[in-house]
């Protein structure tokens, strides 16, 4: 038995060896940074960013009022959203004002991976409750192993390290993340650029079941914000001129929604996509 024991703790010392490699690895980045902000933070948060890398790289709260923390995080959809602002708002006494992504798509898109997205964010406590936290959520390696496995090789082979700051803002960016740059900023290369119309679908695209489902989730959030006096502004960030070309029926959409919901008092939008 003894000799089993010991057989099987030398098995486990090399697992273990590579899982603490593989965790200092990927455990700076922006998303811890985001997260050790606002809790160390949260007596004197007065406006939050939420919403997704259009607004994630847009603005950068060192530059912003004081007191502003950005929980916007590449890949972020409404749903998840909503969740972080129930987890933040009760936490937040100062907090006078949200500023929330409203880039075109982001009304019609939803996660098809949420599940892995969400194991990675209550990870880091930007989403959930400590208590829902199972095991695999201590470390960011088990938390969601392909997330590291592919952000370990994307360090290690590419040299895709992420430059941010105290607010896990992005300060700078790899050429692998410059679609536009790779291309020199050829207005026909990007246009029949297989790569770059991939991340244009993600703005363009409608459905209406996800379409309701978030409706309901920014509206519930909302008419919370307007119950507490917190000001909304509903911000569209500058965009490459192609992406006017290429909408479809969903400016329409977004309109609709913005007649419902903008009153220029509580909620606000500013668009800046023409620029």
């Amino acid at each position: 038995m003894k000799s089993f024991i010991s057989k099987f703790i030398l098995f486990l010392i090399p697992i273990a060896i590579i899982v603490l490699v593989l965790e200092n690895i990927v455990r700076k980045n922006p998303k811890q940074a985001k997260s050790d902000y606002i809790y160390h933070h949260l007596e004197h948060t007065e406006t939050m960013i939420l919403g997704a890398s259009t607004i994630a790289c847009a603005l950068n709260p060192e530059y912003m009022a004081p007191n502003s923390a950005s929980m916007a995080i590449a890949g972020n959809t409404i749903e998840v959203d909503h969740r972080m602002y129930e987890k933040f708002v009760d936490k937040l006494p100062n907090l006078k004002l949200i500023i929330y992504d409203l880039s075109n798509g982001y009304l019609d898109y939803k996660d098809p991976k949420f599940d892995e997205s969400a194991s990675l964010l209550l990870h880091y406590n930007l989403i959930g409750n400590p208590k829902d936290k199972k095991i695999r959520d201590l470390l960011v390696t088990t938390a969601n192993f392909k997330y590291t496995i592919n952000k370990t090789r994307d360090i290690l082979l590419k040299g895709d390290k992420e430059d941010f700051n105290q607010y896990g803002f992005l300060t700078s960016l790899n050429e692998t993340n410059y679609s536009f740059k790779n291309l020199n900023y050829n207005p026909e290369k990007i246009k029949n650029s297989a790569a770059v119309n991939e991340i244009f679908k993600l703005h363009t695209f409608t459905n209406d079941k996800i379409y309701e489902d978030n409706f309901k989730l920014l509206r519930k959030m909302i008419r919370d914000c307007r119950d507490r006096n917190i000001k909304v502004v509903l911000l569209s960030t500058p965009k490459y001129s192609y992406y006017q070309q290429v909408q479809n029926d969903y400016a329409q959409r977004r309109a609709n929604f913005l007649k419902l919901m903008v009153d220029n008092k509580n909620v606000f939008f500013i668009n800046d996509e023409l620029w």
